[in-house]
Formats: structure tokens, C-alpha cells, sequence
């Protein structure tokens, strides 16, 4: 009887195997570089795509206009309620108070910004040790760059890269170093790019917040810490013989002229975008991401590559020989899997952005006494804090969001979750048949 039970047990974990590991909740907290940006939702379906078997929940807890001393106050809010494992911080952009760098006031303003300086690395200081109290591990963002170099409509404020965020960027690697914590340096490589680049506008004509070129480099720079796997296949055509790594070869077929596989790979490519085009020069994704197809022994001609009846690419025999790279070929079929992954996580991006922008009209509307959760209180404090803003045009934005979504914690968990989860179905490995055949 014991024996049968073993039995029956050893068929379930067969059948039924365990997850490689548990779900990991991050959060990215920073200012209105994270609350507007793409890049956190960018890595969100990074790892979908890399890892699918690693559920991993990526959750933007960006404020604008924040620095790091009120982060320390809606820590519980945006933060610990989604029971984080790890956290991210990129701030500073608004610590170092830019109006301090203005060319102007150089000389006047030097105890100033040494001041807000010391606070900022009191801050963050104080933001890591709260996190570490909960247990949840804690990654240091340096800022992204202040463009100080290039010719845009918006006039620069002053000295605010070189001087300013570079010693940020400095306090932070001691940080690093007191606290025994990573450091992941955004910095230094987006402003040698910056400087070597202009017309690539990584920043917008505020000269603040990166666009889209911008967001999908920080994203990388992040992402480029794990250990990345890149599918390989190598056959060889003559000897009728195959390896493989981060890839299962389910079937293989060799005839005359042809020859074809079932694969399955452990992971998928990145979604072929023109915003990853337009990066190329400055940055190899291939390091990121790579699926290499090498053919060898193959007798001299041209041979196409098939999926059904598409012909995702030909190449001829010295080619396939040296090795081709399938990733971003929009016919190869895990490319094809992962156009349907993006489709998701632009839904998933809508609504952490919806949600988010309704964090910001509660925290406004209560910065002027108002009550978000009472309809005439509400209305109250958007007139209030409208009256007194410099931005008058982006909060009006914003409170309209606010009054057509009101979306709730228990609403955005709920919704976020349900995206989370189609994302990660639809990243599972899957069998892909392919036919590499001599043409006539």
C-alpha cells in the first residue's frame, strides 16, 4: 500500500511539476521619471519573455515631483501594500533642487546645494534602512541624466548634469558601499551617450524626462544584470547531428534538401520595435537577446527557412554555416508569440499609468486639505491646488484622469493581476515546427 502511494506521488510530480520558484513582487519607487516612463513596464514583459517559468510582478510606485524625503512618507501606500521582495530607487532629479544651478546664481547658491546634497543621502539612506526593517532587498538607481548638452526649444537651466546629479550619482556609490547594497549606474553611460549622441534625444525638450529611446535604456542597463540565456541551435547537415542550448529539440527530420525540426524554446525574443531600431548604434541588445541558428555541411545553394507556409528567411549555405540570429524576424513563430506579449503589456502599461495618475490627484488634493474620497471636497481641492500650481495644464490633465477612473487600490491590484497573468500564459514554451529546405 505505501508503495502505491509513492507511486501515485511520483505520477503527480510528473505530471504536475512544482514551479521553479515563488512569485517575486518588485517595485520601482522614484519620482516622475518612473511614474511617466516605460521602463519598469518594459521590464515587466522582459522577464515575462526571459524567465516565463519566474512569475515576476512588476509594480511603478513613481510620484511626480517627488524627492526621497517624502517617499519616506507614502512608503506604506505605495509601496508596502503590495508586499514587495525587492525594491528599486531612482531619485534626485528633484532633490538637488535644479533652480540652484542656475549660471546666474553659481556662486550664491553653493551652501544651498551642498545642504540639499546631505539631505538627499540622508534620505535614501533613511528609505533603505525602513525597507530593510520588512525584509524586502533594495537595488540603488543612480538618476537618469539632466540634458545639459543638447540644442532643444527648452532652454537649459544651468549646470544642473556635470554638477548637480553627477555628485548624486557620487553619494550614491558611497551609499552603495556603507550599506553593503547594488547600485545599478543609470547615469554615467546615458550622459557619455548623451554627449556623444545629441540627435538621439534620449531626453525630452524639458531636458528632464526620457522618451521612449531613453526608458528603453534604462531598462536595458537594469536588465543587462541578470544572466541572461540565449537559445542556440547547431546542426550539422552532413553527419545528421544537433545541439542545443536553452532549447528542446522535440523531433528532428533529415532528407535530401531538407531538413526540419520541432523545437521548443525556453524563453522568447523581444518584441521587434522601431524604438529598439533606433537604439542599434548606441546599444547591443544582442547581449539581451539573441536565438542563433547554425547550419553546417550543408551543400552550396540558397535554403529558406520555413514555418508553415512562411518563409522566414533564406540565406545561402556559407551563411546558415556562420550562424543567424532569428530574434527579431517578424515571421519566426517565437517572434510571432511575443508580438502577442506586447500587445498585453501595453494594456498593462494604460493601466499602472491610469492608476498611478490617480495616486498623484489624491496626494495633491490632499497637499491643500481636501478630502479625495468625499465628491465635494474633492472638487474643492482640485480648484485649490490648480490656483496654486506652475503646472497648471498637466494637474488639469491629470484630475480630469482622476475624475472619469477614481481607480482604487483593491480595483488596480485586481486588474493588474488578471494582466500579469494573461502576460505570463501567453510567454509558456511552446512546440514550434520549422523546415529548412534547398531551393530550386
Amino acid at each position: 500500500m505505501i508503495g502505491i502511494k509513492f507511486f501515485l506521488l511520483f505520477l503527480i510530480l510528473i505530471i504536475f511539476p512544482a514551479s521553479s520558484s515563488a512569485e517575486e513582487v518588485i517595485v520601482f519607487l522614484g519620482d516622475s521619471i518612473s511614474q511617466l516612463g516605460i521602463y519598469p513596464n518594459e521590464l515587466q514583459l522582459w522577464y515575462a519573455l526571459k524567465y516565463p517559468r519566474d512569475k515576476r510582478i512588476i509594480y511603478n510606485a513613481g510620484m511626480a515631483g517627488d524627492q526621497a524625503k517624502n517617499a519616506v512618507l507614502r512608503l506604506q501606500q505605495d509601496v508596502l501594500c503590495f508586499k514587495p521582495d525587492h525594491v528599486y530607487i531612482l531619485f534626485g532629479i528633484n532633490d538637488i533642487q535644479r533652480h540652484l544651478y542656475r549660471n546666474d546664481t553659481w556662486e550664491i547658491y553653493a551652501a544651498q546645494r551642498q545642504k540639499a546634497i546631505r539631505e538627499y543621502y540622508d534620505s535614501m539612506s533613511k528609505l533603505v534602512e525602513l525597507l530593510r526593517r520588512h525584509n524586502i532587498a533594495v537595488t540603488l538607481l543612480s538618476p537618469s541624466p539632466y540634458d545639459q548638452y543638447s540644442a532643444l526649444p527648452h532652454p537649459s537651466e544651468g549646470n544642473i548634469n556635470d554638477e548637480g546629479l553627477s555628485k548624486v550619482t557620487t553619494e550614491l556609490f558611497r551609499l552603495s558601499k556603507e550599506k553593503n547594497i547594488p547600485l545599478i549606474d543609470i547615469f554615467s553611460p546615458m550622459t557619455v551617450l548623451l554627449k556623444k549622441y545629441p540627435g538621439l534625444q534620449l531626453c525630452g525638450s524639458d531636458r528632464i524626462h526620457p522618451l521612449s529611446n531613453g526608458q528603453r535604456l534604462m531598462a536595458a542597463l537594469i536588465f543587462e544584470k541578470n544572466d541572461i540565456p540565449h537559445p542556440a541551435i547547431e546542426t550539422n547537415y552532413r553527419n545528421r547531428t544537433i545541439s542545443a542550448k536553452h532549447c528542446s529539440v522535440v523531433r528532428t527530420s533529415f532528407s535530401e534538401n531538407c531538413l526540419s525540426w520541432e523545437i521548443q524554446p525556453e524563453q522568447l525574443p523581444f518584441p521587434d520595435e522601431k524604438i529598439r531600431q533606433r537604439l542599434l548604434n548606441v546599444y547591443d541588445f544582442s547581449k539581451l537577446d539573441s536565438m542563433r541558428f547554425a547550419i553546417t555541411g550543408l551543400p552550396l545553394g540558397t535554403w529558406s527557412l520555413k514555418s508553415g507556409d512562411n518563409v522566414i528567411i533564406s540565406a545561402d549555405a556559407g551563411r546558415w554555416g556562420a550562424g543567424v540570429d532569428l530574434s527579431s524576424l517578424k515571421l519566426f513563430p517565437p517572434q510571432m508569440q511575443a508580438q502577442k506579449a506586447l500587445a498585453v503589456q501595453r494594456e498593462l502599461l494604460k493601466l499602472q499609468t491610469e492608476y498611478r495618475l490617480c495616486r498623484l490627484a489624491e496626494v495633491k488634493i490632499r497637499s491643500v486639505g481636501g478630502n479625495p474620497t468625499n465628491s465635494s471636497s474633492r472638487e474643492w481641492g482640485m480648484t485649490e491646488f490648480l490656483k496654486k500650481s506652475g503646472n497648471h495644464q498637466y494637474y488639469k490633465y491629470v484630475f480630469d484622469i482622476f475624475r472619469k477612473k477614481q481607480t482604487t487600490a483593491n480595483d488596480f491590484f485586481k486588474q493588474y493581476k488578471i494582466l500579469v497573468d494573461k502576460l505570463y500564459s501567453i510567454t509558456q514554451p511552446e512546440i514550434f515546427h520549422l523546415t529548412l529546405q534547398k531551393e530550386k
